[in-house]
């Protein structure tokens, strides 16, 4: 079995090629729940994450080929009950091709290194309660049930990780996720 070098660069919404690679994934994960996207409705996503501090996304690309195989979209939110950041995954999604090669937990762990270097207090996501490899899956990455009673039978599930720190290292706010200046680098 061939190894892939996966690079996790986060999207630049001034990189027109960027932002199409970006847009393709999310169009093949918006094809996935039968919707349709195309690029010039697209463009209001890209104006709307460009023009904000608490959206982000990243892109794994395979180093090789060039090729996207990735994204996930996220959002930096607050939380008044843990006085700090909350990020939040919004989208992910993994190109057939490279699905079960370790590609979402790369960008699942790229995102949470962000968070954590922000000092978020915690990182959430939505799924679907009947998608139950996806549970199973976010549960091996730590992730729970949110236990506020908030979850919607029976289609969606919020789940969240409380991230914790040293106490000399409390959590603080408004640090957005794209600060990552560097591209990460995995094999």
């Amino acid at each position: 079995m061939m190894m892939m070098t996966i690079r996790i660069e986060p999207v630049r919404w001034d990189n027109e090629t960027q932002c199409r690679h970006y847009f393709e994934l999310i169009r093949l994960l918006a094809s996935d729940h039968r919707k349709q996207i195309d690029w010039q409705q697209f463009q209001l996503v890209i104006h709307t994450f460009s023009a904000s501090t608490y959206a982000s996304a990243l892109v794994a690309y395979d180093i090789d080929s060039g090729l996207p195989l990735g994204a996930l979209t996220s959002f930096e939110l607050f939380s008044t009950f843990y006085c700090g950041s909350v990020f939040n995954v919004h989208d992910i999604v993994v190109h057939q091709s490279a699905r079960g090669k370790g590609v979402g937990k790369l960008l699942m762990t790229a995102f949470e290194a962000n968070a954590r270097k922000a000092k978020a207090a915690k990182l959430t996501l939505e799924v679907f309660s009947d998608n139950k490899e996806a549970l199973a899956w976010y549960n091996r990455l730590g992730f729970t049930p949110n236990l506020s009673g908030i979850n919607i039978p029976p289609c969606t599930l919020f789940l969240e990780k409380i991230l914790t720190y040293p106490a000399e290292e409390p959590s603080t706010a408004h640090q957005a996720i794209h600060s990552m200046k560097e591209p990460l680098h995995h094999a």
